[in-house]
């Protein structure tokens, strides 16, 4: 054998067949921006592309172009019928209607009135919300039918209570996370994207993926059900 052939070559002069390592697989998330849009799907799931837009000030046709990525990656889902994006196996797909529901800042004053003080009255609510009382009463029975609030009467007053329908939620997101959080690891380590976890609470995972300049953090807020109220 002549000094200095490497082994493959050596192999090839031999007739010998070798197996090619494998190219690292690409990921979605190399993309500083599609990190940035599944983080905020994951706070807020069940969005808009134009609201992505809007709040990560970012161009529409750049967000729709992102989503697409991960759309086919198999990171995001697109629910047509709302024209709606959220984290594939993240959340319930059948609470589409709560966060489309307290994605505005008006409601989600509202259910945190009632959550502060039970038995709050819509007339109080009104005031709480600077609203009308026609606005508080409409938000109220809006939140009434999702099974946030219960309705009491006292007299001339009609009073709300919380109900535990969101902790119960809260709760089941927990047992959610941590089965999402096993499989974005195994993707990602199929993707053959080196995540290093760096920090990994029932709240929050954050990882460092990818390696030389396409290296970036990935963090996942993993608690969407715990912020509707603040």
């Amino acid at each position: 054998m002549l000094k200095g052939i490497g082994k493959a070559l050596q192999d090839a002069l031999d007739g010998k067949e070798t197996a090619e390592s494998p190219a690292p697989a690409t990921s979605p998330l190399l993309n500083a921006h599609r990190r940035r849009i599944l983080e905020y799907l994951s706070l807020r799931p069940f969005t808009t592309g134009g609201k992505i837009a809007s709040d990560l000030k970012m161009s529409s046709s750049s967000v729709v172009w992102h989503l697409r990525s991960l759309v086919s990656g198999g990171y995001v889902v697109h629910r047509h019928d709302e024209k709606v994006y959220y984290p594939k196996d993240f959340v319930d797909p059948a609470d589409a209607d709560l966060f489309i529901t307290l994605r505005t800042s008006k409601r989600r004053d509202a259910l945190r009135s009632i959550v502060e003080s039970p038995g709050i009255s819509k007339v109080e609510l009104s005031g709480a919300m600077n609203a009308s009382r026609q606005t508080a009463s409409k938000v109220a029975s809006e939140l009434e039918k999702l099974g946030l609030v219960t309705v009491a009467i006292d007299g001339r007053f009609t009073r709300l209570y919380p109900t535990n329908v969101l902790k119960d939620k809260q709760e089941k997101q927990h047992l959610r996370a941590r089965a999402f959080v096993e499989r974005i690891l195994t993707r990602l380590e199929d993707e053959r994207q080196s995540p290093q976890v760096l920090r990994r609470t029932e709240t929050e995972l954050q990882l460092r993926i990818g390696k030389g300049r396409g290296k970036g953090v990935l963090s996942i807020p993993l608690d969407p059900y715990g912020t509707l109220v603040n």
